[in-house]
Order: C-alpha cells, then structure tokens, then sequence
C-alpha cells in the first residue's frame, strides 16, 4: 500500500535535513546573485546588447562540462564533485565581488569570464545533485525529498529577486555576489559533514570513452527516458525559449511593462511551491511516471493565455497552474529516474539528460524575436502551447513512454553513509 508522502519522514535522515538547509541557502544566493550580475554591468555604461552576451557565457559551459562531470561523479562519488563545484563556485563569486570593489568599469572579459567559471561549476553540479539524493534517504521516501528540493528552488526564485532589487537598490551588486559566494559557502560547510564512504566503482577505473559508452546505453536501454529528455528538448526550443522571450514584449506592449512581467514569473514560482505541497499531502501515485507526463500539459498554459491576449488576472491563474504542473512532474520524473536507474551511472545518465534537454534552448532564445517577428508573437506561443498539449499525448500513446520501469537492484554500497534516524 503507497504510504502518505510526509515532508517529515525525509527530514527526518539527518543527511538529507543537513544538506537540505546548505543547498537552500544556496539556492536563495544564486537566485539574488541573477539580477546582481545584470545591475553590475549595466552600472558599467554598457548596453542590452553586451549583456546579451555576457550572460549567455554561462550556458556554453554547462553545456560543455555535462559529459565530463557525470563520469567523474560516478567514478569518484558525486559528493565530491559537488563539494568541488560548491568551492570553484564560492571562490569564484568572492573574485568577482572583490574585482568589482577594486576596479570601478570592469572590461567585459573580466564580467565573461566570471560567468563563464560559475557556468563550469553549474555543470560540474547538475549530474552529481541528480545522483546524491538517493543516498542521502530511503527509497520510500525519495518523492517528498525531491518535492522538498523543487520546493527550495521555487522558494528561492519568488524571494531572491526582489531581496536582490532591495538590497542592490540599498548598497550594491557587489554585496549580493558576496552574500552568494557565502551561501556556496554554507552547502559546502553542510555537505562536508555528512559521512562518506568509499564509491562502489572506486579501484576499477576505466578509459572516459568507455564511460561515456556505458552511461549512453543505459540511457538508451530507458525508453521513458530519452523519450522525455527529447520531449523536452523540443519543449525548450518550441514552448518556453519562445516564452521567456516573446513573455516580456508582450508585457511590455498591452500589460504596463516589467512589473507585469515580474508578477508572472513570481505566480510563476508561487504555483511550483503550492503543486509540491498538493504533491506532499496527497498518497503517491500509482504510476508516478503517467502522472508526470500529463502534469507537463501544464507548461502550455502560461503561453496559452500571452497567445490569447487573456486579461493579467487570467494570465497569472494560469501562470500558477503552469508553476504546479512544473513541480510536480519534476519530482515525480526524478524519483522514478532515482528508482530505476542504475546508481553507479546515475550521474553520466543525468549528464545525458539535462544535455539533451537544454542543447536548443540557446538556439530557440536567439530566433524567438526573428521568428516571431515575422508569424506574430502570439502565433509562435499559441504554437508552442499546441505542441506540448501534443507531446503529452504522443507521450501517453506510446506503450514505451509511459510504463513504468522495473525498479533496479539495491545492491550497490551506498556512497554516503547516513546516520540512521
């Protein structure tokens, strides 16, 4: 019998509780070190179109890392790798702010290469987070442990901008990307407490191409899997690229600007926290994965109600709705991921996973103006919303996408060991 999801029973691994408050803190630095970085260079004098660039010298190497940094995470234990990414990143943001307090007009180098080193450890974090959380609870409870995660990062989104704006506001970029590097600071300081144990792959290593070969056929062996990592590849480039940009034209021209748009983003964040505490009191589905797939319907509403022109008000409803799908099929495609992968590949397989999700997004950000320029932007997000309403059912159509796999054996030696509670 499925027991009733329980924020509690996953607080309750000290581990997890641990990390939990390192990783939340982290997260809210992040989330105000955004608006930071953009406040920083436009004090410089320069324009839009620079920023453009700068900014877009984080995604290159993520991108870039992804592969690398799942074959070392499963070779020497994703804990590690995490406590790297942590450090490059806290040393990194104490650089950028100590430069900023120096030197009064930065080069634009100085501000890419910054980014470009925080961008290496984003990807150096991604696999090896999609792997730690398994061994940091019980198997019975990696669902409100994932739903607790998104709910952080909802968190941080709502809140971290406008602390970011105030505090910006009050005394300068410079003091937010400190508060940043301290809060990478607080999830390394709660990560490196946590017991270790040496990683079930330790002593056996093998050529990094062998490694890439192996975690590809896992992640090709998952139907489900790479079935979802393209649907939402296309998802980025068709759905939500389209969004982000065309989302504040839009606002701009028939809503009253950006505080339209900033009270999206915000019922944006608000809906993902309001879906993973629907998610915390209600029994575990059945089928979690069939659950997950028709919850990404929900993606669609967001641009539906721009394409439409709907009034603010509905837009928000929706933008809500969008955000509570968002996180609930989010924890649920990570648990089953969690569940029935296997551990010792679990982070090339993320790697995989996120790199196929996110390979068009960059793509899909710079033609979304062109493209919608010239069909209307209303017709690129109608588009958009109908294509996802689709891959929902293509998802659902085919046998291979929606069954639920096997569980995996559990008989790997678990790399962190957790107190028992």
């Amino acid at each position: 019998m499925k027991t009733q999801l329980s924020r509690r029973a996953a607080l309750a691994h000290p581990g997890f509780r641990r990390y939990f408050l390192g990783y939340a803190a982290s997260l809210l630095g992040s989330a105000m070190a955004g608006p930071a970085t953009t406040f920083a260079f436009l004090d410089t004098g320069r324009g839009a179109d620079l920023l453009g660039l700068v900014l877009s010298a984080g995604i290159v190497p993520v991108l870039l890392c992804l592969p690398l940094a799942g074959v070392v995470a499963d070779r020497i234990g994703c804990r590690r790798v995490i406590l790297f990414a942590d450090a490059l990143r806290c040393v990194n943001r104490a650089a950028f702010t100590t430069t900023l307090l120096l030197v009064h007009r930065p080069p634009v180098g100085v501000f890419v290469f910054f980014i470009f080193v925080e961008g290496a450890g984003d990807g150096f974090f991604f696999p090896a987070f999609s792997a730690l959380i398994p061994h940091l609870v019980d198997d019975e409870v990696l669902t409100p442990a994932n739903v607790l995660m998104s709910m952080a990062r909802s968190g941080a989104a709502v809140l971290g901008p406008s602390v970011s704006g105030a505090l910006v506001a009050a005394f300068s970029p410079a003091l937010v990307l400190g508060l940043d590097s301290a809060s990478f600071a607080v999830s390394f300081i709660a990560l490196l407490g946590i017991p270790v144990a040496i990683p079930a792959t330790a002593g056996t290593p093998k050529k990094f191409r062998e490694d890439l070969r192996e975690g590809w056929s896992v992640f090709a062996a998952h139907p489900w899997f790479w079935m979802q990592t393209l649907q939402f590849a296309l998802f980025n480039f068709l759905v939500w690229a389209p969004f982000l940009v065309l989302g504040p034209t839009l606002s701009a021209l028939h809503y009253g600007g950006a505080r339209a748009w900033g009270v999206t983003m915000g019922c944006y964040g608000f809906g993902s926290i309001i879906g993973g505490a629907l998610l915390l009191r209600r029994r575990e589905p059945r089928n979690p994965l069939v659950v997950g797939i028709v919850c990404t319907a929900a993606y669609a509403l967001a641009p539906a109600g721009f394409a439409l022109r709907l009034p603010l008000a509905a837009i928000l409803v929706l933008t809500v709705a969008c955000g509570a799908g968002t996180a609930i099929s989010g924890a649920l495609y990570t648990t089953v991921s969690q569940r029935t992968l296997p551990a010792e590949a679990l982070a090339r397989v993320s790697s995989y996973n996120v790199l196929g999700a996110f390979a068009l997004g960059p793509l899909g950000l710079a033609i979304a103006g062109p493209v919608g320029g010239a069909v209307g932007y209303a017709t690129l997000l109608g588009f958009g919303a109908c294509y996802q309403v689709v891959s929902v059912g293509l998802m659902l159509a085919i046998p291979a996408g929606r069954r639920l796999p096997e569980p995996k054996e559990s008989a790997e030696t678990p790399i962190l060991a957790v107190p028992s509670s």
